[in-house]
């Protein structure tokens, strides 16, 4: 479950972690939009890499995280086959479905939950 501890909210009631770079490349390409599913990707080091939206039908918000698992930076909305370079360097990336950001109410400084 991926949850905003601060806002008491659910992003997302199951989740995928991704810690080596064969699944982060892989990611949510060729999948099948699933409104409960979360993808949290972990880097070792802060991260400050272009992310693609290829291959993914849908579209998917991107939570990024520091090392504390605090929101540094959002980007609602991403649409397929679109490329975005954050502004911010994270440690963790959650990928969630178009619309579960606004729904959960999360913003910069809430704290997430993911277990």
């Amino acid at each position: 479950m991926i949850r905003n501890t601060t806002k008491k909210t659910v992003l997302a009631q199951r989740q995928k972690t991704l810690g080596n770079i064969f699944s982060q490349g892989i990611g949510l390409m060729f999948s099948r939009r699933q409104e409960d599913l979360g993808l949290v990707f972990c880097f070792k080091n802060s991260a400050d890499i272009m992310l693609h939206n290829w291959f993914v039908f849908y579209s998917i918000d991107l939570i990024f995280l520091d090392s504390h698992m605090k929101v540094v930076e959002i980007r609602q909305d991403f649409k397929p086959f679109t490329c975005y370079k954050p502004k911010s360097k994270f440690n963790y990336l959650v990928e969630v479905v178009a619309g579960k950001v606004k729904e959960s109410r999360t913003g910069i400084g809430d704290t997430l939950d993911c277990e």
